[in-house]
C-alpha cells in the first residue's frame, strides 16, 4: 500500500498538470490512493509580485476537483487548497462539511498567497480545520513566508490541528525542519523532493511515525516520481515498520483512510 499526499491537478498560471496525467503517473507507479489539491487556486504569479489575472473562486475551484474526486471511487480524497489572499474563508465551512466524506485536509501556500504564515488571514482556515479535525498541508521553504520555524510557530499556537510540513524546507538542507518536526507533537513532515538520506535522518531524529509520503505529482510529467525511486525499491524490497509508517499507516491515520 503506498498513500501519496500531496498531489495535484489543474491549470493556473505556469502550471497545466491534467487530471488523466495524475492517474496515468499513479498506476504506473503503484499509487494506491493519494490527497490531491488543485493548482488552480494560485493566488499570485511565481514571476511577479502580482495576483493572476484569472482568479477562481476557491470554493467553485475546489467543487470541480472535488467531482473527479467522488468518480475515483475511494482513491482520491481532496486536500481544499485555500486563498487567503484574494477571499475570505466564506462558504469554506459550509461546503468542507457537506463533503466532508471527501475532504480530508486543508492546503496552504504561503508562496502563491505572498502570506508569510505569520499573517491573520489564515486564521479563519485554521478555525475550520480545528472544528471540523482536518489535518493541513503547509508549502514551505527557505523564504521569509513558509520557513519550517514559522510553521513550527503556528503548529504551536493551534495545537489541536494536525501540520504536515510539506517539503521540509524547500531549497534548504532540511536539517532546520527536521529540528522543528520533532518539537511539536502535531507537526509532521513530508518526503517531497527531500534527498533519501535527509528522510532517513527524519525518521531517525523524529520517528517514524513523524513522516508521510508525497511527491508533488504529476507536476514533474512522466518522471513524477523519479526522484523517490530508491526510496520505493527499498520500501517494497525491504518493507519494515519504518516504510510503512511512511508510506502509508501515518496517513491512513491522519487522514482516515
Amino acid at each position: 500500500m503506498i498513500i501519496d499526499t500531496h498531489l495535484h491537478e489543474g491549470r493556473q498560471g505556469i502550471f497545466s498538470l491534467p487530471y488523466g496525467t495524475l492517474l496515468e503517473q499513479m498506476d504506473r507507479n503503484g499509487i494506491d490512493k493519494g490527497l490531491v489539491s488543485t493548482v488552480a487556486c494560485c493566488e499570485y504569479r511565481a514571476d511577479a509580485e502580482e495576483l493572476l489575472p484569472a482568479q477562481i473562486p476557491q470554493v467553485q475551484a475546489n467543487r470541480e476537483l472535488l467531482q473527479k474526486v467522488e468518480a475515483s471511487g475511494g482513491r482520491l480524497y481532496l486536500s481544499f487548497w485555500c486563498k487567503p489572499a484574494a477571499e475570505s474563508a466564506a462558504g469554506v465551512y459550509e461546503f468542507i462539511r457537506e463533503n466532508r466524506q471527501l475532504v480530508r485536509g486543508l492546503k496552504l501556500h504561503p508562496f502563491y498567497s505572498r502570506l508569510a504564515l505569520e499573517d491573520d488571514r489564515y486564521v479563519p482556515y485554521l478555525e475550520i480545520a480545528r472544528e471540523l479535525s482536518l489535518p493541513v498541508s503547509v508549502h514551505t521553504a527557505a523564504d521569509r513566508l513558509s520557513s519550517p520555524q514559522q510553521l513550527l510557530a503556528l503548529a504551536r499556537r493551534f495545537p489541536p490541528v494536525p501540520f504536515i510540513m510539506v517539503h521540509m524546507g524547500l531549497c534548504s538542507d532540511n536539517e532546520e525542519a527536521i529540528r522543528c518536526v520533532a518539537q511539536a507533537d502535531n507537526l509532521f513532515g513530508d518526503t517531497t523532493w527531500v534527498p533519501l538520506d535527509k528522510v532517513r535522518k527524519a525518521m531517525q531524529v523524529c520517528g517514524s511515525g513523524k513522516m508521510l509520503f508525497g511527491s508533488d505529482a504529476p507536476i514533474d510529467g512522466d518522471r513524477s516520481y523519479a526522484f523517490y525511486g530508491e526510496m520505493l525499491r527499498l520500501y517494497r524490497e525491504t518493507p519494515d515498520k519504518d516504510w510503512e509508517n511512511l508510506f502509508y499507516k501515518n496517513a491512513a491515520g491522519l487522514f482516515g483512510l
